[in-house]
């Protein structure tokens, strides 16, 4: 009875870690082409052993091929354009004298950043999405792309391995130099790509090292997002106010304003100190977490391990 009970219970649990490196590679979209390449070698590995994650895995990398081809083809077609309007002569003419030719390429421009933005910034983020959908316990599945991804794998034999990871062997010293690689990655920005694919390759996995992998890849994940999201609200808000300019819409008296309140926060001085200060506190973290999985003892990052604890229950 206690053997059956056992069984299940590391059944559950196996299937909560899938969840999370599944999750993990929907939810690295945004980083291009390191998180391809992550998705593809677990989708490659987990052909044998999952067909939950080797749907999602081939899920990510399909979705990710694809908004890299559609960023790079418009990237190549703006160049083209821009070269064109260069060497023939049409940004050079532009000015007074034409003000419908300059306004055409400006507009041509704006659409062409825009375009550029949305596949680089803006349709990965349903990527984001699809690991929130994959940690809530849905099978999510892209519209269009899911469907033809499940028909794909409907046709190929899938005959299952057993996971040693279910037996929960005990700590090792190579899962510790394992755990601390993937903590010492996140100082190189790819602990996020290099934690699912240490996952997928390594056979007999505790709960140490699973605990620590996750904590790598979700803990970068978080730092990156707080710190790209800071700049683009800088960066919009400088536009913003640019814009409102150009429009003629802001009055002297909001200028005033925006100076004054620069004087009083000691802006942009203060975003600098505070950015160096969350760097120095976040590598302080990843430091502590090196040492103590290469010590074998566990660490939990703030808030990440509490919450990667309750998720796994």
């Amino acid at each position: 009875m206690n053997s059956t009970t056992d069984r299940a219970n590391n059944a559950y649990i196996h299937r909560k870690e899938e969840q999370v490196i599944a999750a993990i590679l929907h939810m690295s979209t945004p980083w291009g082409f390191f998180a391809l390449i992550s998705s593809g070698i677990v989708w490659a590995i987990s052909k044998s052993r999952s067909r939950f994650l080797m749907v999602q895995a081939l899920q990510a990398f399909s979705f990710q091929l694809i908004s890299l081809l559609a960023f790079g083809g418009i990237f190549l077609l703006f160049g083209i354009a821009f070269n064109y309007a260069a060497f023939s002569g049409l940004i050079a003419r532009t000015g007074v004298t034409e003000p419908e030719l300059t306004s055409n390429l400006m507009i041509a421009a704006v659409v062409g950043f825009a375009i550029l933005f949305f596949f680089q910034f803006v349709f990965p983020l349903w990527g984001i999405w699809a690991g929130i959908q994959i940690l809530r316990g849905k099978n999510y599945r892209y519209p269009v792309l899911g469907k033809a991804i499940i028909r794909y794998t409907s046709r190929q034999p899938f005959i299952a391995k057993t996971e040693s990871s279910l037996q929960n062997p005990p700590t090792s010293e190579n899962e510790h130099i394992i755990a601390g690689l993937a903590h010492v990655a996140m100082l190189a920005g790819c602990s996020l790509f290099l934690s699912p694919i240490l996952w997928a390759t390594t056979k007999k996995r505790s709960q140490f090292l699973n605990h620590h992998l996750f904590q790598a890849s979700i803990f970068q994940m978080g730092v990156t997002a707080i710190l790209t999201s800071s700049f683009f609200v800088i960066w919009g808000g400088g536009m913003f106010i640019g814009l409102l300019q150009f429009l003629g819409v802001a009055t002297t008296g909001f200028f005033n304003g925006i100076e004054g309140l620069a004087r009083i926060t000691f802006f942009p001085f203060s975003i600098g100190i505070a950015f160096v200060l969350f760097m120095l506190i976040s590598g302080i973290y990843v430091v502590r977490a090196i040492v103590q999985a290469f010590r074998g003892k566990e660490f939990n990052y703030p808030f990440v391990g509490k919450w990667l604890l309750r998720y796994m229950q």
